[in-house]
């Protein structure tokens, strides 16, 4: 009851998020900030803690600066995640640009599946526009809440554009269904969660830390030989976001164990040090080591 209650109020909210001009959506986000990080110091210590341990070379004053940038543009996905429930087809390709779909539209015309990858970086959230950019049948993962209804609220709000939402643990399943019937299926995996210990297949060395990541972009696109982009999230302005796509691979059976995976943690990695403040530092993402004993596993060409 108090979840549908929240996102009433929530969903109030929106309505008149989205009826005012932009500079005034973002003088209300600046108030958030006020109360968010001054005031509240929403998850402050854990936001020091991941920007102290990735950027040791940087001073205690550097990271504050991050810091500040950061809660900034986390109090600008709030207001944005609002806009988007309300937004039409023609703002949103205005405001959320695909740099190179030709990219796309090649793989299509080849009758190719494709699995494009992203992360916590810029909004992620503005792959819901996908389908504006391109004719492929679109799957977007997500994870299924508690609340019913609230879930099947955000779950319309994430496919006004004609994306398919699927439970994360449907996700394989859905894609092979998709992959044969005919038409190009794309699937957009947001591949830099923490996975819980019986899912840690692969650790790398990212920001300075061991990591655990999902070997599942590259396992997919295995099991279907379906080409990897990565989406990269830029942010010029307020409220405006550019998404370019670099293609990983043409043909993921020739590629070696963990290539794959490697490539797009990389990718990502990159980014974050370009402009680390549109990264999700509030995430405990390595609240978890790696085991001293646990030898890593290898992938299976399926």
């Amino acid at each position: 009851m108090i979840s549908r209650i929240g996102y009433s109020l929530y969903y109030s909210l929106s309505w008149i998020i989205w009826a005012l001009p932009l500079h005034a959506a973002y003088a209300i986000s600046d108030t958030f900030y006020f109360f968010m990080y001054l005031v509240v110091g929403y998850r402050k210590k854990v936001v020091r803690q991941n920007l102290t341990t990735s950027f040791p070379e940087k001073s205690l004053q550097e990271i504050k600066q991050i810091e500040r940038k950061f809660y900034h543009h986390l109090c600008d996905l709030f207001i944005e995640s609002m806009q988007l429930l309300h937004m039409r087809a023609d703002e949103a390709k205005k405001r959320f640009r695909y740099t190179n779909p030709e990219v796309y539209q090649r793989l299509y015309a080849e009758n190719k599946n494709a699995i494009v990858v992203l992360g916590h970086y810029g909004n992620w959230e503005v792959n819901v526009t996908f389908p504006l950019w391109s004719k492929f049948q679109t799957l977007a993962t997500y994870k299924p809440l508690n609340d019913k209804h609230f879930n099947k609220k955000m779950q319309e709000g994430r496919e006004r554009f004609g994306i398919e939402a699927v439970p994360m643990k449907q996700t394989i399943k859905r894609m092979l269904e998709c992959a044969k019937n005919g038409k190009p299926t794309a699937l957009a995996l947001i591949a830099d969660q923490a996975p819980t210990q019986s899912e840690t297949d692969f650790w790398v060395n990212f920001l300075n830390h061991e990591t655990g990541v999902f070997l599942g972009p590259e396992k997919i696109s295995k099991k279907i030989n379906a080409p990897v982009l990565f989406l990269r999230v830029d942010k010029p302005k307020r409220g405006y976001y550019t998404l370019t796509t670099t293609v990983i691979c043409e043909n993921p059976k020739e590629t070696k164990p963990g290539e794959i995976t490697k490539a797009h943690v990389s990718m990502l990695e990159q980014i974050i040090k370009e402009q680390p403040e549109y990264w999700l530092w509030s995430h405990r993402r390595w609240k978890r080591s790696r085991p001293s004993q646990t030898a890593l596993h290898s992938l299976k060409h399926e």
